[in-house]
């Protein structure tokens, strides 16, 4: 079992007002990204690879760098807008996540050797995605004071 299944407590109490530290996402709308981060990583969404292959050892530098993930990052020139909510609650988006991770291992024994596609980093393979999934939390958790 992946060691992301230890921070879940720490969104459990994370109360649904609070206010983040930078950026437009509510509690509600981050654990939902979260959600779409493991998504990819699970096998259960396929997304393009947006980089060129050449960029790829140099993303995989940065993963694994004590770099933080710039604040406020955004792909496109347009203004950043909040998705449409999915699920009803903060609590529910919570157990979706959980039930996402779940997958994740799941899919990991049944495909060892997969490497989904990231659009930024290119394939991953297992391990990528735990780095990658450890960071983006932090990055999340600072967000709104969780660490």
């Amino acid at each position: 079992m992946n060691n992301l299944f230890q921070r879940l407590p720490l969104l459990r109490s994370l109360p649904a007002e609070r206010k983040p530290n930078w950026g437009i996402l509510t509690p509600h709308h981050m654990i939902e990204h979260l959600s779409g981060s493991i998504r990819m990583s699970n096998g259960k969404v396929y997304l393009p690879q947006l980089i060129a292959d050449e960029k790829i050892p140099a993303r995989l530098e940065f993963l694994y760098s004590e770099n933080a993930f710039p604040k406020d990052l955004k792909f496109t020139d347009e203004p950043a807008v909040l998705k449409p909510l999915k699920t009803a609650s903060l609590a529910e988006a919570i157990d979706l996540l959980e039930q996402m991770l779940y997958l994740f291992d799941a899919h990991y024994v049944a495909h060892p050797t997969d490497k989904p596609i990231h659009p930024f980093f290119g394939p991953l393979n297992e391990a990528q995605w735990l780095q990658f999934h450890n960071r983006h939390w932090n990055h999340h958790f600072e967000q709104f004071s969780l660490i």
